[in-house]
């Protein structure tokens, strides 16, 4: 039986983000996630940046130890970075679609769009990750 709580929740929806993207897709014009939608794209900055440096590390033959507390700071770093640049991408689009004279469309659901297209590197830096 599966929990309720809002962690399986936001589990399961992004999960659902990867798996069934049209019936996900088809589903954000009525839905809106708001803080699930900037915790999925900080999650994927973190989580790309943690895979990245500790791929250069490794390849460097250098002791991940030795740089945690640099390793964390900068990937919740670059997870702000890519929120701020996930928001910037979104107002563009909602502008793009209301110059289209498309007004059903809001900046919510335009931000949505654009986070949940983020979780694909969460897919990315799992496989790599297990790659190794």
């Amino acid at each position: 039986m599966e929990s309720t709580s809002e962690l399986a929740w936001f589990r399961s929806e992004v999960l659902r983000s990867i798996v069934q993207l049209r019936s996900f897709a088809r589903s954000l014009a009525r839905e809106h996630f708001g803080l699930a939608g900037v915790l999925i794209v900080v999650a994927a900055g973190i989580a790309l940046s943690l895979t990245i440096d500790g791929l250069v590390l490794a390849a460097k033959g250098m002791s991940l130890e030795n740089f945690v507390s640099r390793l964390i700071v900068e990937s919740v770093l670059l997870g702000a970075r890519l929120a701020v640049s996930a928001a910037v991408v979104a107002l563009v689009v909602f502008l793009g679609a209301r110059a289209t004279m498309q007004s059903e469309f809001t900046l919510d659901q335009s931000f949505n769009a654009v986070a949940f297209a983020f979780a694909c590197f969460l897919t990315a830096v799992g496989l790599t990750s297990t790659a190794l």
